[in-house]
């Protein structure tokens, strides 16, 4: 019984993060907890300053959504695991949750030469859509002189990464071939990689394989693609082959 709820667990957990400095804070949500322990949880994170508020019980047991600062969860981990039974097997969870949050704080996004931090702070990506017909601009720097002034902008008004698309994705768009893909973005691609003062990565929004191999051929760091590797099977061996995210 008890390995069977570990599992459950560890299988049906989430954790959420929002940064509020000076402290980070937590949102823990627990699936399917024995309603022994609930009043347990409540009490004990209420005298932490937690947040514990039970869903709506399903088959018996209980979801709970339990808030709060880091150290404060940490100190609820500690409770849980000294009253031992589900109580421990729950803290233990939340332990690890909290361990694994702290392991991705630590971690580092690898573009090319550039190295950003993942989870001090929130990175920005602008987005350059060298497009007619884009739904967000209204084709606003669909030249080539405004899409590279545009890049430059928006590193100084605080870019990390710079997404340059050539291909529209508003609704009823019927989309465009390869080569008229390319020849919207590469250019832009490579002025600005050839440019010693700008410092930023790019990223190329795209669904092509053809149009992404150009692009990492040219230097882009980053392979943008919002059909999740659907729309083109051979753009994940693409971006694998660069070794870029």
């Amino acid at each position: 019984m008890k390995a069977c709820l570990y599992k459950m667990f560890r299988m049906r957990s989430g954790l959420f993060c929002r940064e509020q400095p000076p402290f980070r804070c937590y949102s823990i949500k627990l699936f399917h907890i024995p309603p022994l322990i609930v009043p347990l949880i409540q009490r004990e994170g209420s005298a932490l300053g937690l947040t514990v508020s039970p869903l709506q019980p399903e088959s018996g047991l209980y979801d709970l959504l339990v808030a709060g600062t880091e150290n404060a969860l940490a100190a609820l981990c500690k409770k849980l695991i000294i009253s031992g039974g589900p109580a421990a097997e729950s803290g233990t969870l939340v332990e690890e949750l909290l361990e694994n949050a702290g392991r991705s704080r630590q971690s580092m996004l690898q573009l090319g030469r550039h190295r950003l931090p993942l989870g001090e702070r929130t990175l920005i990506m602008g987005i350059l859509n060298v497009t007619p017909d884009s739904f967000t601009d209204g084709g606003e720097y669909n030249s080539f002189p405004a899409a590279v002034a545009r890049a430059h902008q928006m590193v100084k008004e605080g870019a990390d990464i710079v997404d340059i698309g050539g291909e529209s994705t508003r609704p009823g768009y019927r989309g465009i071939s390869e080569t008229e893909e390319l020849s919207r973005v590469m250019p832009v691609i490579e002025a600005l990689k050839s440019d010693p003062g700008f410092s930023a990565p790019l990223s190329i929004d795209t669904c092509k394989a053809a149009v992404a191999r150009k692009a990492l051929q040219a230097g882009v760091e980053m392979v943008n693609d919002i059909w999740g590797l659907k729309a083109d099977p051979q753009l994940g061996e693409t971006a694998a082959s660069f070794g870029v995210p």
